[in-house]
Formats: C-alpha cells, structure tokens, sequence
C-alpha cells in the first residue's frame, strides 16, 4: 500500500539498484558459446510465429518489428481464425496417434470431476487437433516461437492451449521427442526473446532444451527468503523466463471457469527444486534491454505449498522461487 501510495503522489515508483550489476565476468568458453550462438542468429534471423495480436491488450511485452529485426529476430503473424479453420482438415488417425502418444507417456487426465464434467477424451483430442494444427503452421512456415492465448472470441469455442504448448516445449514436434519450439504465451515477446536465446545456449551446453515462462503473482518470507509464489497464470506482477528442473508432476484438470468457458482442460504441475537462470526483456528509454540472474526453485513444506497454490489458481502449475536479486543488465 505504502508503494501504491507512492505512485499514485509522485507517478513513480522508486527501487534500489544496489544489487544491480551493469557488468560481469565472463568465461572465455562462455564468451566463445554465446558468440556462437548470436553468429547463428545473424545467419538466419528467428522467426515469430504469432497466431494473433497481443492478448487482453497486453502491449507491454509486445516490441515489434522495428526493435525485433536489429537483434536477428522478426515476427509473422497468422489469424488465430486459421486454427479454428484448418482444425475441421486434420485427420480423425492424426489426433489418434497423438491421443496414444500422449497416454503411453504417461500423462495424467482427471476426466470428469465434479463442476468439470465437460471434461472428457473429446476435449482432450480437440486440444490436440489444435496441437496438430499449429504444429503443421510451423513446420510450412517454419517459424521458431509461436504461441499465445486464445483472445477471447476463439476462447469461447476452443479452451486453453497448455497441452498444446507443453508438447511443444518439451519437444513432442511429431509424435517422436525432438526439439522443442518454445512458446511465448500472449505475444509476450519480451520473453520470445531470451527464451530463444536461452534454448541455443542449452543446445550448445549439451542440454534438453526445455524452456518454461513464470508469472510471478506474489511473494512472502519463508525461512529468511523472500520467495515468489510463480503459475502459468493470466496476472502479472513479474512475467520472466526461466530455466529450473523438470516439472514434476503433470497433469490435465478443469481450468479456470470464468476466463476458459469451453472444454475446460488445463495442465497443473510444480516446478522441482534446483538452482534456475531468469531473464527478461523489455523496452526502456526506446530500446530493448534484457535483465539476467540466478536463483532457486524452493521446495516448501506440503503446508506452506498448498496455502500458497490455493492463494493463486490451482490448476495451473505452481513454482516457489528465490530470484535472489543481482540482475545483470
């Protein structure tokens, strides 16, 4: 309140920049990896894959392609209306194969529970037709990033995208593991950028390539950290891209009545402990700068967890995280 007191007397809100950093050492092979990995943008620029515009008017993230193209990145955008479209072409044995890939790897379906009997097999594989559908769009165009939420006209009649995008990030491009395309949900392309960039250094370290976006809702003291209670979820405090464990739990529950009205599907999950790289970029004084630093998926007692899951959404994925400050600019 003393914040929002704050900016609503001076228009401002004034932060500490003591655990800033402007500079960092670098290794040479870490200089040597990221050279390489900046060559192969500049050969061939990276293309967003956008299906639609900005979502719920969020513009904050949205760069364009007049800052985009001077960092080897660039945008094509496609009406969300293709999916709905093409969707009625994808072949019945398509989405069965997809539906039998998605079960023998063992991902859990809770079908049926109470205030979500619409969620049944044929949500699931009209998720997946959609799946097939943007997967087909990339493979013709191939376009690099390519996500964002169903705006909500198309929300109405097609749910959430979650199994969507996770099949994507985890590198499920055909029904075979292979690399994964990450995906920038709602045109946030100020996380379309280092998350791409982020996957190529991976690559080059010899590591999955897995992706993940956090938003971060709230935070609280535990155990003499601040820690930020982070979902995949639709307000922002903070939204940042980060690398941590795999997620360890997934599962497909009802979502959210009031923002997905329409074969209620949606992932739910946690992020496992270990240490994670966070980034962000974002415009400032008319060009793009990025913030980098470490941190910590924390493992919390079941109790506190559970509090704090239930505080935000609990059926979207859930990670507890000590961003530790120290940004790198």
């Amino acid at each position: 309140m003393e914040r929002l007191s704050e900016w609503c007397q001076t228009g401002k809100i004034v932060w500490p920049e003591n655990d800033i950093a402007y500079h960092a050492p670098v290794s040479a092979e870490a200089s040597a990896r990221a050279r390489k990995v900046a060559e192969g943008i500049r050969r061939r620029r990276v293309l967003l894959l956008m299906l639609g515009d900005t979502s719920m008017g969020m513009i904050n993230g949205y760069f364009g392609p007049r800052l985009l193209n001077k960092h080897g990145f660039t945008e094509h955008k496609i009406d969300q209306a293709w999916i709905i479209d093409r969707g009625r072409r994808i072949a019945d044995a398509r989405i069965e194969d997809a539906f039998r890939f998605v079960k023998d790897r063992g991902v859990t379906f809770h079908w049926g529970e109470k205030d979500a009997e619409d969620f049944d097999e044929r949500a699931t594989r009209e998720q997946l037709r959609d799946y097939l559908v943007v997967l087909d769009l990339v493979q013709r165009i191939q376009g690099r990033l390519y996500w964002l939420a169903i705006p909500i006209g198309p929300r109405a009649i097609a749910g959430p995208e979650r199994l969507c995008r996770g099949a994507f990030e985890f590198g499920v491009p055909s029904g075979i593991v292979g690399a994964p395309i990450v995906c920038s949900t709602e045109a946030d392309q100020g996380n379309a950028v280092p998350m791409e960039m982020m996957k190529r250094l991976l690559r080059e370290k010899g590591l999955h390539e897995a992706v993940m976006f956090h938003d971060v809702r709230w935070g609280a003291e535990h155990d003499g950290r601040f820690v930020g209670a982070s979902e995949f979820g639709l307000v922002r405090r903070i939204r940042i891209q980060s690398r941590s464990g795999y997620i360890a739990r997934r599962a497909f529950v009802s979502a959210a009545v009031d923002v997905f009205p329409a074969a209620w599907r949606d992932v739910c999950g946690r992020s496992l402990p270990g240490k994670m790289t966070w980034a962000r970029a974002y415009i400032k004084q008319g060009v793009l700068w990025m913030d980098i630093g470490k941190g910590e998926v924390v493992k919390l007692p079941p109790e506190v967890r559970d509090a704090w899951w239930e505080g935000t959404t609990r059926q979207w994925p859930f990670m507890a995280a000590d961003m530790e400050l120290g940004a790198i600019r």
